[in-house]
Parts: structure tokens; C-alpha cells; sequence
């Protein structure tokens, strides 16, 4: 999928949330208390723990009945369980993980995932297929129409299965069980999405139709603790942890808001493959997150995209939202203040320059990255849309900034000017005539004190053209100048002549003084691609 920098897409992060209360599934929310930093206590955790958060329900005969209660922290979740029945028969492989005594904790941040509509853009616009009859719209492009149509049938098909794995990569399921001699942990396995992730893998051959980015983590931190119980007590007691690093990708930058299901199986009996199981969903549907536990988590885990916090919804190329994720931070701060991040997780279809016809992952995902800078006054700008932040004042635009070229500087009356270049850049799609022509960019904007933002300077030339074969730039280290160098073309065999326009602040702003003919330009050239046309 490519992606242009600058223009990123939405950012949502999913959220996270749980109950501290039995209550009914369609009556209210729990809402889960703090409790325990368990991910960090190393060993067994004893806590006044109150009333269970779910009591679990039975789904047939010989099924345990028990409590379970889910807490949270600046790590994560801790749940916990006091279950009735047996002695466990806990598995001695992995194999046998399914048909003896185990628990699985289902995990989503969404009920329901939207997802971008099957299709494709170009510099024309998007293609959107509401079925595999609508790849009929490219018959009209001469010799060889039929096998494109053909071609795109099959793309289309291909999507609608993919889609189905991807889905699964927002959900996480666990399989956890305690060792047959010491009770303690013996197996925490990722069951649903890495399931998901493998069948992605092996049925697509191109990378481009592999979601790296929101693949499950091999080693995701979850673990079981199961609590040594006297002999003449039924049942068993057991203590999970799951850090934040192990969730799913989330669409809120507060993590408050989850779904979440505890499961509890039983050994299966001879000739079955597994045992009885209770849960907390009395609606529970397997691998649908809107049947699990809405749950909330009381004090969340709190992000900020950037210092200059921005929302959680970007535009695309096209001007359209779409969705967004974040991965939530490790750990989160004990006062509850939010934790800094600079990327989210975007879903998009795949979309370039001349792509006439269906290719890659239909949606695909990639990270967004964000910067910022702090300006020396207290302030900070961020970017790639420029976005200032100073106390009460907070200002967000439609500005690009360009991370390797990014700079600022605070006037003494207040002022930041904030620079962008100078540097070569191309057009989005680097269609049409001189589409791919280097564009020579240096722009330099001007915030007030009170968040007020004028363009102070505004330089862009289409190089590779005659009245500018060949440029560069010159930048003064205190701002004061800045120097246009251009070079038209010749139809003689000598080079024609630099001519060097300078800018000088004045205020806030850039304004023409002076132009200078038959110059050398900067040597070595100070942006290469914009003055290398030989």
C-alpha cells in the first residue's frame, strides 16, 4: 500500500474497558477498579479483591461454577478465578492443551469492525467493488480487457477471504493452563489471531498482503498463576496477567472501553475432544466480540498523540477518513496523566500513480508516523499537518511539514517561525504532465504568541521545465535570508546562467530583496535531486 507521508491517514485507537461489579450483561457496564500492579509484583498477588466482576455460567452438565474477578493497572489486567468442581487434569503436552482442564480469556477493543469498502485509487480517484460484477467497468480499455476483468474477478475474491483472517488480527484469544506437578504456569498460548496471521501467510504469497504491523506478538508477556489449594478443597484458584503490550490494537486514545470473556474448561471425558466449559458471556458467540463482556476500566490507560495532542480521525489522499489503531504503550503513568506516542496503525486500500487495475491487500495497514519539536519557549509543533501547542494554546492545520527538513525558531516578541525544507518533493501521485518532475520547496510559516498562523515565505518551483531546469537553495544559520538559486535551459551546449533570488525576514515575514544574475550556485549542491538533471 503506498503511503504518502503528508497526507496520513486516521488515527483510532482502540479502547479498553471492564467491570468491577456482577452485573447483568445487558443491564450496565462493570466498570473495573484499580487493583494490583500484578505484571510487575513478581509472584502471587493478595489483595482485598470485593465483589466478583462476573460470576460464571455453566454450559452444561459437569460444567464448574466460580467467580472471576478482572482488576486493572498502570501494566495491564489482572484476572482472577475461584472455581468449583475437581481437581484440575492439567495437560503434560501441548497437544493436549484443548481436551484438559484450561481457561480461555478472549480480548477485543471493537464489537464490530468497519472496514474500507473492496478496492483501489489512482490520480482519478478511488474504485470501489460491491462485488466481483462490478470489475465489468474495465472492458473499455482495448486488447486485452477480458483477462483484466478476469484478473480483478479473482482479486476481488481473493479480498473477500482475506478479510475474513484480518478481521481476526483485532481480537486476541488465550489458551492457559498450569502445570501437571507444580501448578504453576505451563502453557499461555495466542490461539485466534496468530491462527489468522498463519492462514494470511500461507495462502497470500506477496508480502503486500501481509499485515506485519498488527500481527500478534509470539512472546506476548500473558501468564497464569494457579494458586495452591488444600487437598480437601474443590476446585482451584488461579491468578492471569495480561499486559497492555498484549492487547490488540485499539481505536481510543483512552483505553477504557473492552470485550472481554473468561472461559473455564473442564478435562474432556473419554471419546470427546473437550470438557464441559462455563463462561462469563451468557450470550457468547466463539470469535464474535460483540456476544463478550463490555466491560470498563475505571482509571484507563491514557495516550497523547504528539504534545500537540492530536485528534484521533486524519484524512486520506482522497479527503477521507478511515480507520485508525494504535498499539497501546506498555505501561501507563500512576497519576493517570497521558503517555506520549508518535504513531498510529492506519487501514487504507492500496492506491498509486497509473494503477488501472487491482493489486495488494484490500484493506491494507501501515504505521503513520508523527514528530514535533519543542520551540525553547514552552511551546511545541508537531507534524506532519503542523500543529501547534503553547498552555491554552492549541492550533491545528492543514500545513505539511517534512520531518527531515523540519526546523523552528522562536522571535524575541514571541513569535515561532516554523520551517519546512528547502528540500525536493514530488506530486502525490506523480501523474500528468511533469509528474514526476522534483518540486523545489522551501515554505516558512509564523505563529503569534496568541496562536495566530500567517505563511511567512512560500517557495515552489516545477524543475526539469524551461524556465527552471535546475535549482537550490541557501539558508541563513539565523534565519535572517533566505536564497532561491534557478537555471533555465539552453538549447546551446553551455549551461545557462544561475540567477540567485534572496528573501530577507522583515517582521514575520519573507520579502523579496534583491536578485542577483550570473551566479554560482551552492557547491556542494545543498538539495542534490533538485540541481542533478544531467
Amino acid at each position: 500500500m503506498r503511503r504518502i507521508p503528508r497526507h496520513f491517514l486516521l488515527t483510532i485507537v482502540l479502547a479498553v474497558v471492564l467491570g468491577a461489579h456482577a452485573v447483568a450483561q445487558d443491564s450496565q457496564v462493570p466498570v473495573v477498579r484499580p487493583g494490583p500492579d500484578a505484571y510487575n509484583s513478581g509472584g502471587v498477588i493478595s489483595w482485598d479483591r470485593g465483589a466478583p466482576t462476573f460470576q460464571l455460567i455453566p454450559q452444561g452438565p459437569g460444567a464448574r461454577s466460580g467467580r472471576i474477578w478482572v482488576s486493572s493497572s498502570a501494566s495491564g489486567l489482572f484476572i482472577e478465578g475461584q472455581l468449583d468442581g475437581p481437581k484440575p487434569v492439567w495437560p503434560a503436552t501441548r497437544a493436549e492443551l484443548l481436551g484438559a482442564d484450561h481457561i480461555e480469556v478472549w480480548l477485543a477493543a471493537e464489537p464490530k469492525l468497519d472496514l474500507p469498502p473492496i478496492g483501489w485509487g489512482n490520480q482519478f480517484g478511488e474504485n470501489d467493488l460491491d462485488s466481483a460484477k462490478d470489475c465489468v467497468g474495465l472492458e473499455d480499455s482495448g486488447p486485452g480487457s477480458a483477462p483484466r476483468q478476469e484478473a480483478c474477478r479473482s482479486w476481488y475474491e481473493q479480498q473477500v477471504l482475506y478479510r475474513k483472517q484480518f478481521r481476526k488480527l483485532f481480537v486476541r484469544q488465550w489458551l492457559l493452563a498450569g502445570d501437571p506437578l507444580t501448578y504453576r504456569m505451563k502453557y499461555s498460548v495466542e490461539a485466534y489471531a496468530s491462527a489468522a496471521m498463519q492462514s494470511i501467510t500461507n495462502a497470500i504469497s506477496s508480502d503486500a498482503y501481509i499485515p506485519a504491523t498488527i500481527a500478534p506478538a509470539l512472546h506476548d508477556g500473558v501468564r497464569i498463576a494457579i494458586l495452591n489449594t488444600p487437598p480437601d478443597k474443590p476446585g482451584y484458584d488461579f491468578q492471569i496477567v495480561i499486559p497492555y503490550s498484549a492487547f490488540p490494537p485499539v481505536p481510543s486514545l483512552d483505553v477504557s472501553d473492552l470485550w472481554l470473556m473468561v472461559d473455564v474448561f473442564g478435562a474432556a471425558p473419554t471419546g470427546r475432544k473437550m470438557g464441559a466449559f462455563s463462561t462469563t458471556a451468557p450470550n457468547r458467540k466463539w470469535g464474535d466480540p460483540s456476544t463478550f463482556n463490555h466491560v470498563r476500566i475505571e482509571r484507563p490507560l491514557r495516550m497523547q498523540l504528539t504534545p500537540c495532542s492530536y485528534p484521533l480521525t486524519q484524512k486520506d489522499v482522497y479527503d477521507k477518513e478511515q480507520p485508525t489503531f494504535v498499539y497501546p504503550v506498555p505501561f501507563g503513568t500512576a497519576d493517570g496523566a497521558p503517555v506520549v506516542i508518535d504513531k498510529s496503525i492506519i487501514l487504507g486500500n492500496p492506491e498509486g500513480g497509473y494503477l488501472y487495475d487491482p493489486v495488494g491487500a484490500s484493506p491494507g495497514e501501515g504505521i503513520d508516523q508523527f514528530f514535533s519539536k519543542a520551540t525553547g519557549n514552552g511551546g511545541f509543533v508537531c507534524g506532519p499537518l503542523l500543529a501547534y501547542k503553547n498552555g491554552s494554546v492549541s492550533i491545528k492545520t492543514d500545513k505539511v511539514l517534512h520531518e527531515d527538513s523540519f526546523a523552528t525558531k522562536v522571535l524575541p516578541d514571541g513569535w515561532t517561525l516554523v520551517r519546512t525544507g528547502p528540500r525536493a518533493d514530488s506530486t502525490t501521485f506523480g501523474s500528468g504532465e511533469c509528474g514526476a518532475c522534483p518540486r523545489a520547496q522551501l515554505q516558512i510559516y509564523a505563529i503569534s504568541p496568541q496562536g495566530e498562523i500567517e505563511t511567512a515565505l512560500d517557495i515552489y518551483k516545477i524543475t526539469l521545465e524551461p524556465d527552471t531546469w535546475a535549482a537550490d537553495f541557501q539558508f541563513a544559520p539565523d534565519w535572517s535570508r533566505a536564497a532561491y538559486y534557478s537555471q533555465p535551459s539552453t538549447q546551446s551546449a553551455d549551461p545557462a546562467p544561475w540567477k540567485e533570488t534572496d528573501y530577507c525576514l522583515s517582521g514575520h515575514s519573507y520579502e523579496p530583496c534583491g536578485v542577483k544574475e550570473n551566479v554560482k550556485p551552492p557547491n556542494p549542491p545543498v538539495v542534490k535531486a533538485l540541481n542533478d538533471a544531467d
